[in-house]
């Protein structure tokens, strides 16, 4: 079966007003609203419900899985801790596929999906470059809130992880 290949990732997280306020506290590990959007399909927000997660530890399995990919491996992020799983794994040497799943077995073994997990497939580039733009947009944003949280453990391993990934 031939799968489509999408030629764009959109990944954004939603700092709402409440986010900021915790993120200027200096609590960044909370929750917010992500969206997710691959070749104009909304895979989450948009025409579909946002997920919500920790965000740092989504943007660390964001992180995570382009480091996965390298390697030919494929990692889970985790939102809401559970029920919402995205998939991320090679395809082939420079195509990536990205499945939005309900349970964790079938984020991490394609062959145990439900009939209703959806799939994508996108190049590895602008896989990694769709996260690395939104971890900076993510430790950007932090930080103005609040400067002090660039002596954050998280945050410092946010930007290292993206630093590490860049070179």
């Amino acid at each position: 079966m031939k799968r489509n290949h999408h030629s764009s990732v959109t990944i954004k997280f939603h700092f709402d007003q409440k986010y900021q306020d915790w993120v200027k506290q200096g609590a960044p590990q909370r929750w917010i609203s992500i969206s997710l959007t691959i070749g104009g399909e909304d895979v989450y927000g948009g025409s579909r419900a946002t997920v919500t997660g920790d965000a740092c530890i989504v943007m660390i399995d964001l992180l995570e899985s382009v480091t996965a990919l390298k390697s030919d491996s494929r990692s889970v992020v985790h939102f809401d801790q559970g029920p919402s799983f995205l998939s991320v794994g090679p395809e082939n040497t420079t195509a990536v596929e990205i499945a939005a799943c309900h349970t964790l077995k079938e984020a991490k073994n394609p062959e145990e999906r439900l009939g209703v997990a959806r799939s994508y497939i996108t190049t590895r580039e602008l896989w990694e470059d769709a996260v690395t733009e939104m971890g900076a947009n993510f430790y950007q944003t932090v930080t103005e809130l609040n400067p002090e949280l660039e002596e954050h453990d998280v945050i410092k391993e946010i930007d290292n992880r993206i630093s590490d990934i860049r070179n």
